[in-house]
């Protein structure tokens, strides 16, 4: 067994986490598993989505604005209050500056970010206790609704279909 499957087989995640996690790790592992197996040439088509090369999706996937997520998740783990402001981000303006600096890589070190905050989710979820489902602090919902946003939203494999679409015939 590699070092990756053991890591994940160790983690337990309370309850009411556990289909929002496995979910999250089913659709980020199938991006990586896309990405790593499209050809280099393939990087450069347009996308459906407007003025998106297909590794500006990748690009967008491995740091764009999922990196919510990771913020809100952080700042429960680490049991601080959780700032609001993170949900009022110009999402398109955030998007496309990320994009931009994130595009700048190369597509391997772009896959590489999608492992390593596929893992920092899976962890940071794993931190979680069955209490923190209730938390709302200053915010307009939940965790436990914020995660049921995350898991219904699909958003790794919104993109990945996009990415297929653009790349098919490869």
């Amino acid at each position: 067994m590699d070092r990756a499957k053991q890591v994940e087989s160790s983690r337990t995640f309370a309850v009411w986490v556990e289909p929002v996690a496995e979910k999250l790790r089913r659709d980020r592992a199938e991006v990586i598993v896309f990405a790593r197996s499209v050809d280099a040439g393939a990087w450069s088509r347009p996308s459906n989505v407007e003025d998106w090369t297909c590794k500006e999706i990748l690009a967008h996937l491995a740091g764009g604005n999922d990196q919510i997520v990771q913020q809100l998740l952080r700042s429960v783990v680490a049991g601080e209050k959780v700032d609001p402001a993170i949900f009022s981000v110009d999402t398109d303006a955030e998007n496309a500056r990320a994009v931009a600096e994130q595009a700048r890589k190369p597509v391997q070190a772009l896959v590489e970010e999608l492992v390593r905050d596929g893992d920092e989710v899976q962890e940071l979820l794993a931190s979680l206790e069955e209490t923190d489902e209730n938390l709302k602090e200053d915010l307009p919902f939940t965790l436990g609704q914020f995660l049921q946003i995350v898991e219904k939203e699909g958003h790794d494999l919104l993109h990945l279909s996009q990415l297929r679409e653009a790349t098919e015939g490869d």
